[in-house]
């Protein structure tokens, strides 16, 4: 989902659309400070050294901690402990080359974190999953002549005891994947059939075949389709996806309005959820993201957004319905929606891999480093990497974000937080490092959350964080290795970004860098507790020619990694 509060803020889906804030604040490195919860014991830790032989002045080197917990759910700190000297002798203890991809320390995939996946009695959730498979239905909407009118359940969670009303905008021979379903007054019908083109057929923005091939198409060819057989159509036992054009006022929540959603309570029957409308549906705030009569560039973020939620759409039938069958879902639980969504992805992954579809079929950050006049990320996209990176909102001038020290990857699902930001850039990175096709499968793999990351990409969690935490700050350095840029944004450079609902040229931005910032020291002691799966950096500065040894204790399954820079900004190498 995409929303809007006090200018910028997210939300997540449950039952239909439950709305859970995002935290704001943040704070600058030099008053960083993290109380840990009480818990067990702390893990055992190991001990790691590092050496720069030759460190000169306008050198720099780089710390990067990436500290992890037994699972999603474990929010134990971890403590790290750095003896930083110059010129002093000392081996190595552990061969510790994350360079060459490889870690001396391979303890294998937490046992908590499977079974915590795997212990849900598949046996009884195949059985009551019969309850939600229907056997034969007739189609809701194709077939219908354009014109005809009717009635869903409210898009808005606190509002489910309503109901919207929308007219079909366009007759079957007008489209191939899509109905246009739409409040009255809220878009023309020629608006309607260059958004269902776009959706279908000619995404004038995707990356390598513009104007040729839809959002549908693409989306599909990567992360697979919406439920469309057992029975045929679906849910509602329509061929084309339900494209819900809604009014501003419709989409409205207190402080601001929701850009767009999936309802999750809609993959089931009525006798499931009451106020599910049982199909396949998007749901676009089309007064807050179009231009009407407008040209593509204007109604850049009303796109990007269409192929976010679809995704959405998409991973709902891949990770719940997974084609009717239902195999791993119990529907006799408290909340079937809440249950669903969490199903479906770890909510950080969940949103933050939504951004990343809506990049690959050109929208999203895609363009953030084009500065052509048509160039520029999408400013709903950007902004919050933006703030997660420590800067002030674009769209709400005065407003900040959360800084990665201090900031759990895994957003706990009603805990405040922005999941958006850093899951997008966890996306980046993960196309840019194993490719759009591996990634793919990521989307629609039953697994979730770390899980998933090791049964698709068969590595160790801990070692795909620990590459992402170092593309991080890497990704911005000169004469970076591949393995560790992000080839569409530049974390702690200049980017480029374009201005809602126009089509003017795009404005030049500095990405922000300090929020992953511990402590910044010559030589030190240092140690610190930082939040499992956060990015943690340490900058030694002062270089005089002589040795840089690092001395560092830290728990088991941690990773650290020390980057040389030579002079600072240009990278040298990686220990």
């Amino acid at each position: 989902m995409r929303r809007k509060f006090l200018g910028w803020m997210t939300a997540a889906v449950l039952s239909g659309c439950l709305l859970a804030g995002c935290g704001s604040g943040g704070g600058d490195a030099s008053s960083f400070h993290y109380v840990p919860p009480p818990g067990p014991m702390p893990p055992p830790q190991r001990p790691v050294s590092f050496r720069i032989p030759a460190y000169n002045a306008g050198d720099q080197a780089v710390l990067v901690f990436t500290p992890v917990s037994k699972d999603e759910f474990d929010q134990s700190g971890n403590t790290i402990q750095i003896n930083a000297v110059n010129a002093r002798q000392s081996e190595c203890a552990e061969d510790h080359s994350h360079a060459k991809g490889t870690f001396a320390d391979k303890c294998g995939l937490n046992e908590s974190i499977r079974s915590f996946d795997e212990r849900v009695g598949l046996e009884r959730v195949r059985e009551r999953s019969e309850l939600l498979r229907p056997r034969e239905i007739q189609p809701r909407w194709d077939g219908l002549p354009k014109g005809t009118p009717g009635e869903l359940f409210h898009p808005l969670a606190d509002k489910v005891d309503s109901k919207i009303e929308v007219v079909k905008m366009l007759d079957d021979s007008q489209t191939v994947h899509c109905n246009i379903l739409a409040e009255s007054g809220v878009i023309t019908e020629a608006d309607a059939l260059q958004l269902a083109q776009v959706f279908d057929s000619a995404n004038p923005f995707d990356p390598t075949a513009p104007g040729t091939i839809g959002l549908y198409d693409r989306i599909t060819g990567i992360c697979g389709h919406e439920w469309q057989n057992n029975p045929v159509g679906g849910r509602d036992g329509d061929l084309r996806v339900n494209l819900v054009i809604c009014s501003a006022s419709t989409m409205a929540i207190e402080g601001g309005f929701v850009f767009g959603l999936v309802r999750f309570a809609d993959i089931f029957g009525t006798d499931i959820d009451p106020v599910s409308n049982a199909g396949e549906y998007v749901y676009i705030n089309y007064e807050a993201l179009a231009v009407p009569g407008g040209n593509p560039l204007q109604n850049y973020s009303l796109y990007g957004t269409l192929a976010h939620e679809f995704l959405h759409l998409v991973q709902m039938n891949a990770k719940v319905g997974e084609e009717g069958t239902f195999p791993h879902f119990d529907p006799q639980t408290p909340d079937p929606a809440h249950s669903a969504y969490t199903l479906s992805e770890r909510r950080t992954m969940a949103e933050g891999f939504a951004e990343t579809m809506a990049t690959l079929c050109g929208y999203g950050v895609h363009k953030a480093l084009d500065a052509s006049p048509t160039g520029g990320a999408d400013l709903l996209a950007y902004d919050p990497i933006n703030l997660f990176l420590g800067g002030e909102s674009l769209i709400a001038p005065g407003m900040t974000g959360i800084t990665t020290v201090g900031s759990n990857f895994w957003t706990p699902f009603l805990e405040e937080g922005d999941p958006y930001g850093i899951g997008h850039l966890f996306g980046l990175y993960l196309v840019d490092r194993y490719g759009a096709e591996k990634w793919g499968e990521l989307t629609r793999s039953r697994h979730r959350g770390l899980l998933n990351l090791n049964a698709v990409l068969g590595l160790e969690p801990e070692d795909v964080f620990h590459g992402f935490n170092i593309a991080l700050h890497a990704s911005s350095l000169a004469g970076v290795p591949p393995q560790y840029d992000l080839s569409l944004l530049r974390p702690g450079g200049l980017n480029n970004y374009r201005p809602l609902l126009s089509d003017e040229p795009p404005i030049f931005h500095n990405l922000l860098t300090a929020g992953f910032v511990v402590s910044s020291e010559p030589t030190a002691w240092i140690e610190k507790v930082v939040p499992p799966w956060s990015t943690s950096l340490f900058r030694f500065i002062g270089g005089d020619g002589s040795a840089l040894n690092l001395d560092i204790v830290l728990p088991l399954k941690s990773r650290a990694s020390l980057i040389h820079e030579s002079p600072a900004g240009t990278f040298s190498d990686i220990q």
